[in-house]
């Protein structure tokens, strides 16, 4: 229950951090840097927020997707990224 209402708290507070900030007041809550991605993180490993609904893949599915993992093997791994000129957003 503890962790309920801890995940319960940092979501009302990711709601209000949409705020603009000048309508931000002194009553508002101040969350620590990565109290809400811990919070969604308990939440996932937990299953608090899991669906009641049976989300399984089909056979075809998951075949597809194993045929795809398994195609990455076909690919060396570089010994070296250096001088690849990666930048950012390319």
């Amino acid at each position: 229950m503890k962790h309920i209402h801890i995940l319960a708290f940092a979501l009302a507070a990711s709601v209000g951090s949409f705020a603009l900030a000048d309508e931000a007041t002194s009553s508002d809550p101040i969350i620590a840097p990565g109290q809400q991605t811990d919070a969604w993180l308990n939440a996932q490993s937990k299953g608090t927020m899991a669906s009641e609904n049976i989300q399984a893949a089909k056979g075809i599915q998951r075949d597809k997707a194993a045929e795809r993992f398994m195609k990455t093997y076909d690919y060396a791994i570089k010994e070296s990224y250096y001088g690849d000129n990666f930048k950012p957003g390319k």
